[in-house]
């Protein structure tokens, strides 16, 4: 092989023109995942999901169904079928208790590690699928440059724009994120998304803070959340995988966070730097205040669980011993069911059941399915403590 042939000179014209290539190769990835419309489809939900989700008895659904309060679904062959929203109506009308009471503000929800491929996105984005089918108006804001959690949503980065992202709040020209939220093909989730354009935030923050020593660059987000908050149940936010301005952001703002993590050693190292890095960041930031940052809850989930894996078993105990107490019980395993909804730009919640086999599918369902409900728990508490301390305050 000749020398020019193993060496090639690479110019910034080269990988504009590659850049070109690949933005027209991923049109053509999305036209034929999404055939043949270009575009997510809704999913549709069976009796079991119903059931399941209200909590209800296979008597009870009749019931309901004959008496004609409710959605009555649409019969497909000897199948009965619902539409999200119909799912959505079923879960506020048997579940009235279980949203936010008035005068409660959304509860914001972080999903972070500094590590990357620990299922962070997808996670990020499962959980914001899951309560939404359980009836709560929830907002996805995607942090991450990469904007993989918009892309699960329905978006291709190349389709945001810079005023769709939470850049114009970093580089303040705007106080307020609402005029950045877009719906969504999912029906009760909007999205704030993200894109390349978003890496600029590593400027302008500390920029902003040389010039202004008494602007607040990691509650930049924070507060521009205020004008929202009650016009959602849930804000998840979808962070990158680093210790950034933006990231800092995206924990600073949030009630409670979720760290999921893979049990394996290299992964668990990295999640004991997550721990020293962000206590080092976090004092730094709070050195002088009167009062430091409070979550409501700071959990781990294991993620891309392989028991087959030899020593899955011992890092499950590592994590035991030095987190056990925020721990979750629940474990999102490595299933061919997660993989092929990755593949077709979408989660589990995404899939069709059809699309394989039935115990494949409902094993990665099921481990989302219980994150979901355990993180509901956990925002109902939250919730529940607003309002105590704003009868304390009176």
């Amino acid at each position: 092989m000749s020398e020019q042939a193993i060496f090639k000179k690479v110019t910034l014209s080269d990988i504009t023109a590659r850049a070109t290539r690949n933005e027209q190769v991923q049109a053509r990835v999305r036209e034929v995942v999404l055939a043949p419309k270009n575009k997510k489809p809704s999913p549709r939900f069976g009796t079991a999901d119903v059931m399941s989700i209200c909590g209800l008895t296979t008597g009870t659904l009749r019931s309901l169904i004959a008496s004609g309060e409710l959605p009555g679904g649409e019969l497909v062959g000897a199948r009965r079928e619902w539409s999200l929203s119909d799912l959505q109506t079923w879960a506020r009308a048997t579940r009235p208790d279980a949203f936010r009471p008035e005068g409660a503000d959304a509860i914001v929800l972080t999903v972070a590690n500094f590590k990357g491929g620990v299922s962070k996105t997808t996670t990020a984005v499962s959980l914001a699928q899951g309560l939404s089918m359980r009836g709560h108006k929830v907002l996805l804001i995607d942090l991450d440059p990469q904007g993989s959690a918009s892309t699960l949503a329905g978006l291709l980065p190349v389709e945001v724009s810079y005023d769709m992202t939470v850049a114009p709040i970093f580089d303040g020209s705007n106080d307020s994120i609402e005029s950045s939220i877009v719906e969504t093909y999912w029906s009760g989730l909007s999205l704030v998304a993200a894109n390349a354009q978003l890496s600029g935030a590593e400027f302008y923050l500390p920029a902003r803070q040389k010039a202004d020593p008494g602007f607040e660059f990691w509650r930049a987000l924070d507060y521009a959340l205020d004008p929202i908050r009650q016009q959602f149940d849930v804000i998840i936010i979808d962070t990158p995988p680093s210790l950034s301005y933006t990231t800092i952001n995206g924990l600073i703002a949030a009630d409670g966070v979720l760290m999921p993590c893979p049990p394996s050693a290299l992964d668990y190292n990295s999640s004991c730097e997550f721990w020293k890095l962000l206590s080092d960041f976090a004092g730094t930031l709070y050195e002088n205040a009167t009062k430091e940052k409070e979550f409501y809850f700071f959990d781990i989930v294991l993620t891309r669980v392989d028991n087959k894996v030899s020593s899955t078993s011992l890092v499950r105990e590592w994590f035991k011993a030095a987190n056990g107490d925020i721990l979750l019980p629940v474990e999102i395993l490595e299933t061919a069911a997660s993989k092929n909804s990755s593949a077709e730009l979408g989660t589990i919640y995404d899939a069709a059941k059809t699309s394989m086999s039935s115990r494949t599918y409902d094993r990665a369902k099921l481990a989302y399915d219980q994150l979901t409900e355990l993180m509901e728990n956990k925002i109902q508490h939250c919730w529940h403590d607003q309002l105590r301390a704003m009868g304390e305050k009176k």
